[in-house]
């Protein structure tokens, strides 16, 4: 059975919750918020940043912050691509 949320952390929340074999009864105490709380969170409900901590020591959980893979594109890259696209326009043939 997969969580209700389509968010990877609250996915890996809930795997580690299973692996953990915590019920939410369990793992709301260990957290100190309610059931009816956690309940909420695994199914996608949004919560603040105390909570997502208080359920990551429960878990024996860090949460890290990498560097997205989006890289915005550089102003050398955008003038590459509207000089790629205005020799196309000029290259087309006129009807």
């Amino acid at each position: 059975m997969t969580s209700d949320s389509t968010d990877p952390l609250i996915d890996a929340l809930v795997k580690a919750r299973r692996d953990r074999k915590y019920t939410q009864a369990q793992l709301a105490d260990l957290a100190g918020i309610s059931r009816r709380a956690l309940v909420a969170i695994e199914g996608g409900g949004d919560c603040n940043v105390s909570t997502l901590r208080r359920l990551m020591r429960a878990l024996d959980l860090e949460l890290r912050l990498v560097p997205a893979e989006y890289a915005p594109p550089t102003l050398e890259d955008v003038y590459a691509e509207n000089e790629a696209a205005y020799r196309r326009l000029r290259e087309e043939p006129k009807s």
